[in-house]
């Protein structure tokens, strides 16, 4: 609904919201429902497990959390995309000895010098 104010602000146009302020919106019916919903759903929600499940700190309970259906299903997930800790101790180790073979040639190649050489001159 557009309507002006009388005096000097006849000019400019208002809109007129048509929406009510009250609790009885739908925006707080909405609020009230979900609220109700979640306190409902709290007690069946799944409940952290009480031990680490990281592959570093317990390789065994990593593995078993793979197949354990007590655990969150995204946990169930993450653990079975990552790879045992025994293949990242394997890789470490790899990653180790070429980091120190590739120093061992870079030290060999810093410390090459050319070769003396003796020029022989023959004076007149």
């Amino acid at each position: 609904m557009l309507f002006s104010f009388p005096s000097s602000l006849s000019r400019v146009p208002f809109i007129v919201s048509l929406t009510s302020l009250a609790f009885f919106s739908p925006a707080w019916r909405n609020t009230l429902i979900l609220l109700t919903l979640s306190v409902l759903a709290y007690p069946y929600l799944p409940s952290p497990i009480s031990t680490s499940s990281s592959p570093t700190l317990d390789p065994e309970k990593h593995t078993s959390n793979r197949t354990d259906p007590s655990t969150p299903y995204i946990t169930r997930l993450i653990a079975r995309a990552i790879p045992d800790a025994s293949l990242w101790t394997e890789r470490n180790d790899r990653h180790l000895a070429l980091t120190k073979e590739a120093a061992e040639s870079k030290l060999f190649i810093q410390d090459a010098e050319r070769p003396k050489i003796r020029r022989l001159a023959i004076f007149r």
